[in-house]
């Protein structure tokens, strides 16, 4: 019995060792072309809302047209409501997803899509995108910064809204952040 158990595993090991190398038996991680468009869409948007408080407080402290403190704040507090839309609606669930890709393609459950490295998307050239650790390196540090921008940006200007302090609900990504940090017993 224990002679026909470990063929058993033997045969199991070869049957993987094939399909890992043909590339059969492994799902496709969840991530395509679209997922990518939208994580550099993300930085457009902190880029573009950046801009736009910029221009918010340029119009607002240097025109000769007198505004009201209510309209100065009324800007200022529309274009942060903004911030966190974009972070709560596409930020912060990109960067849940491709907490979920990373740990796919880690595990050796899921392969990279292959249609991915046909085109470069959104920035990333088609050498990174067959490279999954790159891509995924990349996507990461758009979204990182896209989220740093964000929040800054509300952060510094909250009080010239006359807005309370925001703090994120938490994701997945302060999850993994928190579970790096534990210590083993």
């Amino acid at each position: 019995m224990k002679l026909l158990l470990e063929n058993w595993r033997e045969y199991i090991k070869e049957e993987e060792g094939v399909n890992e190398i043909f590339g059969m038996g492994k799902d496709t991680a969840d991530i395509d072309s679209e997922t990518l468009r939208k994580i550099f869409e993300t930085q457009l948007d902190a880029d573009y809302l950046r801009k736009l408080i910029r221009e918010v407080h340029s119009v607002m402290t240097k025109s000769k047209k007198i505004y009201t403190r209510e309209q100065i704040m009324n800007e200022y507090k529309r274009v942060l409501i903004m911030a966190i839309g974009v972070y709560e609606k596409a930020v912060d669930p990109l960067l849940s997803q491709m907490m979920v890709v990373k740990k796919q393609i880690e595990s050796g459950t899921h392969k990279w899509p292959t249609d991915l490295e046909s085109r470069g998307v959104g920035g990333i050239m088609s050498y990174k995108l067959s490279d999954p650790t790159e891509a995924l390196e990349h996507a990461f540090e758009v979204l990182y910064r896209a989220r740093d921008q964000l929040l800054g940006l509300y952060a510094k200007h909250k009080q010239d809204a006359g807005l309370p302090p925001y703090d994120p609900p938490k994701g997945m990504h302060d999850l993994e952040k928190l579970m790096g940090t534990a210590k083993e017993r």
